[in-house]
């Protein structure tokens, strides 16, 4: 992201071994003023939230069935946007949200 006096550059874990997340804050000049390693767990976070959820310890967590076949949804359209996903191998949008909400 490019702001009047400085730039910052985030990078996201590259592997699934790698749960860290890198935010370098640059000057105008492209010189690095600061670097932080963020822990980066999304699977290890959202089995947590669900566990002090169902205990009744923790409220109920943002991404539910609801919440993640629009994320499923929002991810297939953008991908056809790009022309990753071609109209001939993409279901609708309603039928993708089904069919990811009834897997299993």
């Amino acid at each position: 992201m490019n702001f009047d006096s400085h730039v910052v550059f985030g990078y996201y874990p590259s592997a699934q071994d790698d749960s860290h997340s890198w935010l370098e804050i640059c000057d105008g000049n492209g010189h690095v003023i600061e670097e932080k390693i963020l822990y980066d767990d999304p699977l290890s976070a959202v089995f947590i939230e669900y566990y002090q959820y169902f205990l009744g310890v923790g409220e109920k967590p943002v991404s539910d069935l609801d919440f993640n076949s629009r994320v499923v949804t929002t991810i297939s359209q953008a991908k056809r946007k790009c022309g990753l996903l071609t109209p001939e191998a993409a279901l609708s949008d309603d039928n993708l949200a089904y069919s990811m909400a009834n897997m299993g």
